[in-house]
């Protein structure tokens, strides 16, 4: 049985400032990944 890897869902990681940007269009998802916002990123 092959181990969980969630880590390879996400596409990017982006910071609250561009997540603000972002976020407008999340109903769109990506077919590759999921955008992870991480408050300390960028």
């Amino acid at each position: 049985m092959a181990a969980l890897a969630p880590q390879r869902l996400i596409e990017r990681g982006v910071g609250l400032h561009e997540a603000a940007v972002l976020l407008p269009g999340f109903d769109r998802a990506s077919p590759v990944g999921t955008t992870m916002i991480a408050p300390l990123h960028g």
